[in-house]
């Protein structure tokens, strides 16, 4: 607080005071002098003096009077920056006119009015910080159940599926074995000695005697029935194989979509580069992709974009008929990162109603939007679709702790056997 340069308030209420009374007086004397001066008598004298002395008297009333509508006035102002402050207000201000104790008054207002709006600032940051780490800790929980979930499945599902597709392959050639070695005509009772001993089970025995026996299973029918049973069960055989490897095709994509190891291990470049390629050699594309496989973002920012990129991909797959694609993942000097996801197919009107994509579309949004960022569709009847993800730079002081956070930015690394990996999984076909 710096020293005062005027009266306080109350030597100053003192003072007015004070030149009241002596003004007052003073014309009051200087109006008896004056009528004696001028001749006049003692009572005329005194009355002069008199109306001399109420004249002074009500001069200083007029003084104090204003002295305390000024007072009254600041310290109106006074609360009424109370007030403000009271309704969340904290930017009101009062103007210091003076140095006295309303003025000190004033001054402590203010502060406190300075120092309320920095407090709530910073706690309006702390909030939306942890509103922030608490949805960075229902994604994570999210992904932590997911990655549980695919763990499951190529635990106990996946393998189940492999060793069915193993043993049914195994089981369609023995029968195959076993059928193209009977003669016509010939003597089922024989065929199981023709095996290994012990390599076919009591049940496999008895569907090798159904086969030689013909449909209806009757001894001696053997011939043209058997031969055509023979080539229906392998038929079936063949079938049963090859829907258990497409279901464990299909469990395997899905841990993928659960669970990206290549995401986790190596960032977001080299996983949407991996991706990108496998889809379209599933699909037949032609593929033009830009892919930065150096850039680092937080685990959910990185998740969310490399989700916007399946579903976009899983659109195109599924509606767009392209034989065209075109993906990029680009970081400006400003940190801005872009995700573009097009293609050459047969688009669609974005004013036309319900799509098959909106509800893809609407996810897609809701992802990017959790993250902070944005998604701009382009499409039209027959000139493609494209599927823009953006997302803003990070703040200052999030960078560090992001880049630095295990699995989410690393530098991007080369991915060993990822296509060999690839290319040895089991590719389901398409239906529809």
């Amino acid at each position: 607080m710096e020293e005062r340069r005027t009266l306080g308030l109350q030597w100053r209420l003192v003072a007015v005071t004070a030149a009241a009374g002596a003004l007052s007086s003073g014309l009051a004397v200087l109006g008896v002098w004056a009528a004696r001066e001028f001749g006049f008598g003692g009572i005329e004298a005194l009355a002069i003096g008199a109306a001399a002395g109420l004249a002074g008297g009500l001069v200083a009333s007029v003084w104090s009077f204003r002295l305390a509508r000024a007072i009254k006035h600041r310290l109106w102002n006074a609360g009424d920056l109370a007030g403000r402050i009271r309704r969340g207000d904290l930017s009101a201000r009062l103007p210091v006119s003076d140095a006295d104790e309303i003025g000190e008054l004033e001054t402590q207002l203010n502060e406190m009015a300075a120092y309320l709006e920095q407090a709530v600032g910073q706690l309006s940051r702390l909030a939306e910080q942890n509103r922030r780490l608490a949805e960075e800790a229902g994604r994570g929980a999210a992904l932590e159940e997911r990655a549980r979930i695919a763990r499951d499945l190529h635990d106990t599902v996946n393998q189940q599926l492999f060793v069915l597709s193993l043993r049914t392959a195994a089981v369609r050639k023995r029968v195959a074995a076993v059928a193209g070695s009977l003669p016509p005509g010939g003597d089922p009772v024989s065929v199981p000695s023709r095996t290994a001993p012990g390599s076919v089970s009591p049940a496999a025995g008895s569907a090798v005697g159904g086969i030689a026996g013909g449909p209806g299973g009757a001894p001696g029918s053997a011939g043209a029935g058997s031969t055509e049973f023979a080539t229906q069960l392998l038929g079936e055989l063949a079938t049963l194989e090859e829907m258990a490897r497409a279901a464990h095709s299909q469990i395997r994509e899905l841990i993928l979509q659960l669970r990206p190891t290549t995401l986790e291990q190596h960032g977001l470049g080299p996983a949407l580069a991996e991706y990108v390629k496998t889809v379209a050699e599933r699909e037949g594309w032609e593929v033009e992709s830009e892919i930065d496989q150096t850039i680092r973002l937080r685990g959910s920012q990185g998740e969310a974009l490399f989700r916007v990129a399946q579903e976009a991909l899983n659109n195109v797959s599924k509606h767009a008929r392209a034989k065209r694609i075109r993906v990029s993942l680009t970081q400006g000097e400003d940190g801005e990162v872009r995700l573009l996801v097009a293609d050459d197919g047969v688009g669609f009107d974005r004013r036309a109603g319900i799509r098959p994509t909106a509800v893809g579309l609407a996810g897609m949004r809701e992802r990017m939007a959790a993250v902070g960022g944005r998604l701009q569709v382009r499409s039209a009847p027959g000139e493609g679709t494209e599927v823009l993800a953006i997302l803003p730079p990070e703040p200052a002081g999030d960078g560090d702790s992001a880049a630095n956070r295990p699995g989410a930015g690393d530098t991007a690394k080369p991915v060993p056997g990822a296509a060999a990996e690839a290319a040895d999984k089991p590719v389901p076909e398409r239906s529809g």
